[in-house]
C-alpha cells in the first residue's frame, strides 16, 4: 500500500489578459511562468507521448557488511525528474 500526502499553498495572482497581438501559446507560457515564480516551483516540460521515457533498468543487487547496492539506468528524458540537491529515498 502506498500513502500519499499533498501539501498545498494558496497564492492569489493578478488578473492576466492576452494582448491583441499575442499568440495563445505565448500567453499560456507567460501565465505558467508567473505561477512558477510565485509558487517557487520547478518547470518540468511535458514529454510528447511518442518520446515518453523508457522504464528504468535495474542491475542485480550486491552488498557489503552494511549496505545493499543496485545500479539504476534511466532514460535521458527522466533526468529532469531527478533531484539535484539530495539523494532519493527508496520509494522514489
Amino acid at each position: 500500500m502506498m500513502l500519499w500526502k499533498i501539501v498545498v499553498g494558496v497564492y492569489y495572482l493578478p488578473s492576466m489578459k492576452i494582448a491583441e497581438t499575442e499568440l495563445s501559446i505565448n500567453f499560456a507560457r507567460r501565465v505558467k511562468t508567473t505561477i512558477v515564480k510565485q509558487g517557487d516551483f520547478i518547470i518540468i516540460n511535458i514529454i510528447p507521448y511518442d518520446q515518453s521515457p523508457k522504464p528504468p533498468r535495474y542491475s542485480s543487487t550486491y552488498e557489503d557488511d552494511t549496505y545493499q547496492y543496485r545500479h539504476v539506468i534511466l532514460d535521458k528524458n527522466m533526468l529532469a525528474l531527478i533531484p539535484k540537491t539530495r539523494l532519493m529515498d527508496e520509494y522514489e
